[in-house]
């Protein structure tokens, strides 16, 4: 197994598939009447797989594909300077890139502990507990303070910010439930994933989409856990509380680019979408069978082949001869061999190397 330019040419290719997939599903632009959030969730798994291990497998067959391929090929193997291979321009660039984002991202994070002590000195304590009776789960911190516009969960903390707003006791332990299942999912965890592929793979524009998609995912996700157990008519009404609540909370929202990364919240154009999955009723239902066996068999397939470059009957091949064109090779008395092409005799240095494999040995008499 080892990644090529091949293989990776083939994950981005597949990547993009994937992705717009994802998008047109989620963002209701296919209708979701087949797909469901347990189709989503397999795809996110497989989008995210592919992209961390995008290697060639024992089972890939090499296809060649000179029209795509040798151009390819052909760019990354040119010289701008002697010595100095395009390829090798790039992957430096590909590498300060990820400096940068790193260098981004650990910005944020101290931006992101800047507004939690913001938020320690200016904000009302409590407790699950305190808003959910009967909740038999962990008893997570719950903190209320008017530098929170809306409801969110701060991720590596455990603790769910509240607005100081008066919402109902309906309201607000949809609310709470709704943030509590963001937890336990450890949602925060896949958002730092999506943050550490996109560092890698920065210079990819489908992964942007990707990363912006994923917290309607993942609201959705929460949502099809909180009305797990309700009927049509009583997830209604959660879509109901969730206007009610959108309605209450300031309009202005924390600087999404500067906190997006460790913050779990949502917007008003996620909630439209979450609103649109509940009024269908897609929580309730199971993606097909066959449909989800379809999409697992897309890593094999698309693992199955792997296109590269090939040049017959180019200068580039002059001197050289294919596994086919050996005819069998000459064990001398001696203890040395000799290599029969053309009928003409070429002496072996190496037997045991591995291109001799599977060929026809005769013993010199």
């Amino acid at each position: 197994m080892q990644i090529t330019l091949s293989s990776l040419f083939i994950t981005l290719m597949v990547e993009c598939i994937l992705i717009l997939l994802f998008y047109f599903i989620i963002t209701a632009r296919i209708k979701s009447k087949f797909f469901r959030i347990d189709f989503l969730t397999i795809l996110i798994i497989l989008i995210l797989l592919r992209l961390l291990v995008p290697i060639e497998l024992p089972f890939t067959v090499t296809v060649p594909a000179p029209i795509i391929m040798n151009p390819v090929a052909v760019f990354f193997d040119y010289e701008f300077i002697e010595g100095m291979k395009i390829t090798y321009l790039l992957l430096f660039i590909w590498g300060f890139g990820c400096i940068f984002e790193v260098a981004f991202y650990v910005k944020r994070l101290f931006k992101l502990k800047e507004l939690y002590r913001i938020i320690l000195n200016n904000c009302k304590y409590g407790k699950v507990s305190d808003f959910l009776k009967s909740f038999s789960g962990y008893d997570y911190p719950v903190y209320i303070s008017p530098y929170i516009p809306a409801p969110m969960v701060l991720g590596f903390k455990k603790v769910i910010l509240l607005p100081k707003t008066l919402f109902s006791e309906e309201e607000i332990s949809n609310i709470v439930l709704h943030e509590i299942y963001h937890i336990e999912a450890h949602d925060i965890y896949v958002k730092q994933l999506i943050k550490f592929i996109t560092i890698i793979y920065w210079w990819f524009p489908p992964i942007y989409l990707l990363q912006r998609e994923i917290d309607l995912f993942l609201e959705l996700r929460a949502d099809s856990r909180v009305t797990k157990q309700l009927n049509y008519y009583e997830s209604l009404n959660y879509a109901n509380t969730l206007i009610s609540v959108r309605r209450k909370i300031s309009a202005e929202a924390l600087p999404s680019k500067l906190f997006s990364t460790c913050l779990l919240s949502e917007n008003k154009k996620v909630l439209s979408y979450r609103i649109n999955y509940l009024i269908e009723g897609n929580f309730q239902k199971r993606t097909g069978k066959l449909m989800l066996l379809m999409l697992l068999m897309v890593p094999i397939l698309s693992n199955s082949i792997i296109l590269e470059p090939c040049y017959p009957n180019s200068s580039l091949v002059e001197g050289t001869f294919e596994k086919n064109d050996f005819e069998y090779i000459i064990q001398h008395k001696d203890g040395s061999y000799s290599l029969m092409i053309d009928n003409q005799f070429v002496e072996i240095s190496d037997i045991h190397d591995e291109s001799f494999d599977g060929i026809r040995v005769i013993k010199e008499k």
